[in-house]
């Protein structure tokens, strides 16, 4: 209906649509209908008041299915001032980081544990500890130490051409036959999981080589690398990709920021991806 098509706003409908922002609608439609009743009932009686709630409730329901909202900026305040806990229980992004329903067990507190101490981890010091990154020279920084560096690109060199997930998560200490433990595939990405909780998130091949390597390398150089669960090996690994100016086929490494947004949320997002192919090596969120 071509009428219809004029007046829906794909950004805030459909596969778009925020619940917590239609909830809120849905809300002051009620609000709205027993106040407009309210005020009708005095003036024109109590079956017209009726009457006149009902067509609003149907225009109004209408707007909230067509376009999102019925209250103009709706989307943008619902952004702005809804709790981030209220936020994510409306997203559409699978719940990864939450434990099944049912699971909260001995082992869901384990892993809470494990993964508190990971949080704990005071990464960059045990980098340095293994001198793998020293002050730099010209910025008040750190970099990659030139040993360390140099040790990276020769373990880099060494890999398999085609390396799987598999090797790269045994690299890292990862006991891929241990229980709920998952390597999930995407259509760039991989992601090892346990109990649908991300151990480790390669958004390339080129991330992935990068860790497979690390690892390798940090066994060498620190001398606490044994005394690491598979958690905190994964979190190390992770964190040297922040340091890298090379991605591993010799492509500059180059830093960028974008905006994201989705129905509900707004975040910058600081990537570090290589130049030429656009292969992600690491991603956060700065706010």
């Amino acid at each position: 209906m071509p009428h219809l098509d004029r007046l829906r706003q794909p950004e805030y409908t459909g596969e778009n649509r925020c619940m917590a922002c239609t909830y809120v609608n849905v809300l002051l439609t009620v609000c709205f209908t027993a106040l407009l009743v309210a005020v009708a009932a005095q003036l024109l009686g109590p079956t017209p008041a009726l009457g006149v709630g009902a067509v609003f409730a149907v225009l109004a329901a209408g707007s909230i299915w067509l376009r999102g909202y019925l209250v103009p900026k709706t989307p943008t305040l619902t952004k702005q001032y809804l709790p981030k806990s209220v936020l994510e229980k409306f997203g559409k992004a699978p719940d990864v980081g939450v434990a099944p329903a049912g699971a909260h067990d001995d082992q869901t507190a384990e892993r809470d544990a494990a993964e508190e101490g990971v949080e704990a981890f005071d990464h960059e010091q045990l980098l340095l500890d293994a001198g793998a990154v020293e002050p730099c020279e010209d910025v008040d920084d750190l970099c990659l130490t030139d040993a360390f560096d140099r040790d990276w690109s020769a373990h880099l060199e060494a890999l398999p051409d085609e390396l799987d997930p598999e090797t790269a998560a045994a690299e890292i200490g990862i006991d891929l036959g241990r229980e709920h433990v998952h390597v999930q595939r995407y259509e760039k990405g991989t992601v090892v999981t346990e109990h649908d909780r991300p151990i480790v998130e390669w958004p390339s091949e080129a991330a992935m080589r990068l860790d497979a390597a690390g690892a390798r390398t940090l066994a060498d150089h620190s001398a606490q690398w044994d005394a690491f669960d598979f958690r905190q090996r994964a979190a190390l690994v992770a964190g040297l990709r922040v340091f890298v100016e090379e991605c591993p086929d010799g492509q500059p490494a180059e830093l960028s920021e974008e905006q994201v947004e989705s129905c509900c949320t707004s975040h910058t997002v600081v990537t570090l991806e290589c130049a030429d192919s656009g292969a992600r090596l690491f991603e956060w969120q700065v706010d």
